[in-house]
């Protein structure tokens, strides 16, 4: 579980620095905001699934095996 939220804080940063480098053409100021706004989407998205799983309770049905 680890490094699938490692891998989700890297493509957050490449992505949302890449989405603001295209917006504006490239500048180093927004590029940098980007990443960080990816970043910390990726950062909640991670926190709301770690409550979220100490919150269920786990059941095994014929639709989970």
């Amino acid at each position: 579980m680890v490094w699938r939220y490692a891998a989700l804080i890297l493509i957050g940063a490449i992505g949302g620095g890449l989405l603001l480098a295209f917006i504006s053409s490239a500048d180093g100021k927004y590029t940098a905001m980007g990443s960080f706004y990816g970043m910390t989407t990726a950062l909640c998205w991670i926190a709301l699934h770690a409550l979220t799983r100490l919150r269920t309770r786990h059941t095994i049905n014929e639709f989970t095996t």
